[in-house]
């Protein structure tokens, strides 16, 4: 899922997924902020009468269950964006961080966005605090099929939140798989080797 999401564009993304793939089935994945987008998507193709095979969340959460932050000036937001991608603010904890700084902490080689322009860098914290916004917005939909979660084992919600806290908003099975890592940490190679095992199980199971 991508990571511009505006309004209305959860929902708007279905017809350019339907421009590159017209029909189903579909197989729908989606890791932190994008499980949420995900699950949107699964819901408006089932509203269309197509097939989604798969729905896949990763680390994400609904709304209700979302520990969101209200952040009272640009420091703080850039720090948890910093926190958000398994960097380390503590070097700004005297509140001075500024965009400058932000962009230059994001392009060293410990970063896991080094590789993005500096102009894409510097959009980042407005596209964070829009997620945000995002995701204290209710679900509208419940997904009527199964849903795949993948939980990641090293920073597990303090408010208790798990895979069975989407069980409100989908209908079918919920099916858990624990994942050694953190939550900003599933991309990397590690976790990434563990959800992919579990994803090609699945999808093989599909085709049987």
């Amino acid at each position: 899922m991508g990571t511009c999401v505006g309004p209305d564009q959860r929902v708007s993304s279905v017809p350019r997924i339907r421009r590159v793939q017209p029909a189903g089935p579909y197989h729908l994945l989606g890791w932190s902020f994008g499980g949420n987008v995900a699950h949107t998507i699964a819901t408006r193709l089932r509203q269309q009468g197509e097939e989604v095979a798969l729905l896949a969340l990763l680390d994400s959460y609904p709304p209700e269950w979302q520990e969101l932050a209200d952040f009272l000036d640009e420091p703080d937001l850039l720090a948890e964006v910093l926190t958000s991608l398994g960097l380390t603010p503590e070097a700004y904890s005297d509140g001075t961080l500024g965009r400058g700084q932000f962009v230059e902490r994001l392009r060293l080689p410990d970063s896991p966005v080094s590789g993005l322009s500096a102009d894409a860098l510097a959009a980042l914290p407005d596209i964070f605090s829009r997620h945000v916004q995002l995701l204290r917005e209710p679900v509208e939909l419940a997904f009527d099929g199964d849903l795949l979660f993948f939980t990641a084992d090293h920073s597990r919600p303090a408010n208790g939140a798990t895979h069975e806290s989407w069980r409100p908003h989908v209908t079918g099975h919920l099916r858990n798989v624990v994942v050694a890592g953190h939550h900003h940490a599933l991309m990397q190679p590690g976790p990434l080797r563990e959800v992919g095992t579990a994803l090609s199980a699945t999808l093989e199971s599909l085709d049987a």
